[in-house]
């Protein structure tokens, strides 16, 4: 037996450099064929099939990686030789790590592909990094002049053509402070670049990396797991092509809940409030990680003041801005819904029912209206629940972690491919097929850009959506039921494998 397994030991490693070979050939290939998604270019004129079709291809093997990571586990633990074994597990460790940082700086000379938050990020940066509240005057404010500022008028001169591309430029900006001061410090770095953005990225991106080993040692795992994120083409695609804000999120996520492993409640309320300052969706997770403390309720004294005072300041800049129709927040709150199946089939649902009990009141946007309440009662509902009864581990607390914001972005009613990022990490920890499959399946989104540039939108909801998402539920839901169903409390927990 031991002999047939250190015959495997080969066998999993040529697995490995397939996958990895095919993330950085892929990631090469990128740098000249990004340059057809210029911001000059027409959409009707890009690749878009061929980009779509790329990133299915590797989030298909990216979805291998989970068998992959089980059996590679199993061989080595399971190997005669076990000096010999642990050695080639290190070589391996470093040549994977290597490897997504490898793809993560190739994607440094690269043109994003259909996206262009960025430019909202740099324009941004060069406001809070020269003093101004970035919340005040929308970018159509800046170009139009409304402003009358001198400083504002030399901003938009020495940022060229990028204040004209900003999206939705109408609105006001919609991210929070903590995320403002890392536009801001891009903007030291380099005003107005990309490449400075991007730098931080990859810098927050190997924070996140050494986070991730330093929770799966904790948590006992074996650090190969880390390669499910590390290696993750929606990963390196999202965070540092596209540069997405997120990417100042998962450090911050990752960092609160290792301080919730180990009952550092101050720490954990300061970095879980830092990351509210990037998204505000983690303030969900405070009950959850200071449930342990409701024990001696005198210790979370400190840390519910340090949380509820640094929300507070954060929300002061965007209060003095006021909040109307032309602040990003209220706009989102209200309309954004991309890219999610469930969310016009909820809304459609309650349109009816509202038709029918509340005709006196009832405007083509109530069913979303009530949407949108019933989606925050239940993400309240099941972050509360999650946090009712203590979490009896690490293991425990990771896997509800999962839970809430799993439950937070299938909820949503924008479900942009990098928002599946605020889950993706803690896939590390409670690794499940039906989640992986989101990585290929999330790849439709940018086909919309097609159907819409071709004046055929209306076929991306009512039909390709649905290709993509219902697999995903399927999948998840027998994932689920299998679990729950299981007398294993192994199954249930994701194993230590």
């Amino acid at each position: 037996m031991a002999k047939v397994i250190e015959q495997k030991i080969p066998l999993v490693l040529a697995s490995w450099t397939l996958l990895a070979g095919a993330l950085l050939l892929t990631a090469v290939l990128t740098i000249p064929f990004s340059n057809q998604f210029g911001y000059d270019t027409h959409v009707i004129d890009m690749p878009i099939w061929t980009l779509f079709a790329g990133l299915f291809f590797l989030g298909a093997l990216f979805v291998l990686l989970l068998p992959l990571i089980h059996k590679s586990v199993q061989v080595f633990a399971q190997a005669k030789n076990q000096t010999r074994a642990t050695k080639i597990l290190k070589l391996l460790l470093f040549a994977l790590f290597a490897s997504g940082l490898l793809a993560r700086i190739l994607m440094l000379f690269t043109q994003p592909m259909l996206e262009d938050d960025f430019q909202r990020y740099l324009w941004d940066g060069a406001l809070t990094a020269n003093g101004h509240n970035p919340y005040f005057l929308s970018p159509k404010d800046v170009f139009e002049g409304a402003s009358g500022e001198p400083l504002l008028e030399q901003l938009e001169q020495r940022s060229g053509l990028l204040l004209g591309r900003v999206n939705h430029p109408e609105l006001r900006t919609i991210y929070p402070p903590v995320a403002q001061l890392g536009f801001a410090l891009g903007y030291w770095l380099k005003p107005f670049s990309l490449t400075s953005w991007r730098l931080i990225a990859l810098a927050s991106e190997l924070t996140t990396l050494a986070l991730l080993v330093l929770l799966l040692k904790t948590l006992h795992r074996p650090v190969l797991w880390a390669a499910l994120y590390w290696l993750n083409p929606l990963i390196i695609k999202e965070l540092i092509n596209a540069a997405h804000m997120e990417v100042l999120l998962v450090p911050l996520l990752l960092g609160s809940l290792w301080a919730a492993f180990h009952y550092r409640y101050v720490l954990t309320s300061f970095l879980l409030a830092l990351a509210v300052g990037v998204k505000i969706w983690p303030a969900l997770l405070l009950p959850l990680y200071l449930r342990a403390g409701l024990k001696t309720p005198k210790k979370l004294i400190t840390p519910v003041l340090i949380f509820t005072s640094m929300i507070a300041l954060m929300a002061l800049p965007v209060l003095f801005a006021g909040l109307d129709q032309k602040s990003g927040f209220v706009a989102y709150a209200q309309t954004w819904k991309t890219n999610s199946a469930l969310f016009p089939a909820l809304a459609a649902l309650m349109q009816k029912l509202s038709a029918l009990f509340f005709a006196h009141v009832n405007t083509p946007e109530t069913g979303s209206v009530f949407a949108r309440l019933l989606i925050a009662f239940a993400l309240g509902a099941i972050a509360l629940h999650t946090a009712w009864h203590q979490p009896y581990g690490a293991q425990d607390l990771a896997r509800k972690t999962l839970l809430i914001t799993t439950a937070m972005f299938l909820l949503s009613p924008a479900q942009f491919p990098w928002y599946s990022v605020w889950f993706m990490p803690f896939l590390a920890f409670l690794p499940f097929y039906g989640l992986a499959l989101l990585v290929p399946a999330l790849q439709v989104y940018y086909l919309s850009f097609y159907f819409a540039a071709n004046e055929i939108e209306y076929l991306y909801p009512n039909l390709v959506i649905w290709l993509a998402w219902v697999p995903v539920w399927s999948v998840l839901a027998c994932e689920l039921a299998s679990r729950f169903h299981s007398n294993s409390d192994n199954i249930l927990k994701g194993g230590t494998s």
